[in-house]
Parts: structure tokens; sequence; C-alpha cells
């Protein structure tokens, strides 16, 4: 789990690349976030943008989520265009306090 006082980077957002062949066929960006389920008090908003300091938009897909053993989820997300139609991509998770 992430514990706030013990620092690791095991808990930080990871950028890959992996091809899909579903409605539009080609390589997307994807980034895996894990987060704690007891942290309710948190949303988490997984953006993409095609210019770091552009505009930065939650219109990924949720390709997979998978629950760990220590009560955390890892969810993968995909970009909403391949890298063949926007060569420049960017990706991060926004955490609110609610």
């Amino acid at each position: 789990a992430s514990d706030p006082l013990e620092p690791s980077v095991a808990v930080l957002p990871i950028e890959s690349v992996e091809s899909f062949t579903d409605s539009k066929t080609g390589s997307y960006l994807l980034l895996t976030v894990r987060r704690r389920l007891d942290a309710v008090d948190l949303r988490f908003h997984v953006e993409f943008a095609a210019d770091v300091h552009g505009a930065w938009n939650a219109n990924g897909t949720l390709v997979s989520s998978r629950l760990e053993t220590n009560e955390t989820v890892v969810e993968v997300w995909r970009a909403p265009l391949p890298l063949s139609d926007q060569p420049r991509q960017y990706a991060r998770i926004r955490v609110v306090l609610e």
C-alpha cells in the first residue's frame, strides 16, 4: 500500500505504450495508476493532453482494473487517440480532496 509517511517510487503512475485493435487500431499511450481503496475523500482523475501547457481532459478509456491484496486497486487508462494520430501526448493523474 502507499503509506504517505514512507516514500516509495513503487506507487508512482507508470506510462507505457501498447497496441490495440479495437475501434481504431494503433499504439496508444497508457497510464497505470495505483490508488488506495480506503482514501474515500480523494477523487482521482486520469487526464491526457496534446500539449503539457494546453488543456487537460479526463477523456481516456479504462482498459483494466485489478484489485490488489493490500487494499489498493491498479487501473490502466488509455489515451483517446493513437500515437499515429497524435504523436505527442502527455498523461497525468490529478487528485482532488473532497
